[in-house]
């Protein structure tokens, strides 16, 4: 009886063990820290999604006021990102509500790999994001006004005759 009770002691020990590990495995941060310098970054949260050639492979974790603008820690969820030292970061609106993200940019395929802790530079803004961003902005300039203009006006401005 004494030798069962301390086997199944031992059993469930294990399995509260195991599956400890497990959840730390599932939920808890792995991967490389890297680094971004940017000079700003309007909108940019802890937690903001990190995309590298169209997939998310981490998450910013921390951002820091630096002299030169912001210094952004990265922590990566994947470990086969093929980070250069010669790559990029630039800031990036994500879906439909603009949320900002940061996009690894490729660059010289020659530079050697980035190491756990190194710094990646910001580089130019993509045009079409600029584009999108400009036309998006715009767009809700326009929605504002028209929800908040007079209501003696139809939408497009013409003023209403009443009956």
């Amino acid at each position: 009886m004494r030798n069962r009770s301390l086997a199944l002691g031992l059993v469930v020990v294990a399995a509260v063990l195991i599956l400890t590990a497990a959840l730390m495995q599932l939920r808890g941060p792995h991967g490389s820290v890297i680094y971004a310098d940017l000079r700003a970054a309007a909108g940019l949260r802890d937690g903001a999604a990190v995309s590298f050639r169209g997939i998310e492979v981490g998450r910013v974790t921390h951002i820091a006021f630096v002299p030169n603008g912001l210094r952004v820690t990265i922590r990566l969820s994947r470990t086969d990102v093929p980070l250069r030292s010669g790559d990029g970061v630039r800031p990036t609106s994500n879906g439909v509500f603009g949320d900002i993200g940061l996009e690894l940019v490729p660059g010289s395929g020659q530079a050697p790999a980035l190491a756990d802790g190194g710094v990646l530079a910001e580089v130019a803004q993509d045009p079409a994001t600029l584009r999108r961003r400009a036309a998006g902005e715009a767009f809700v300039r326009s929605l504002t006004r028209a929800l908040t203009q007079d209501s003696t006006h139809d939408s497009v401005g013409r003023a209403r005759v009443k009956p």
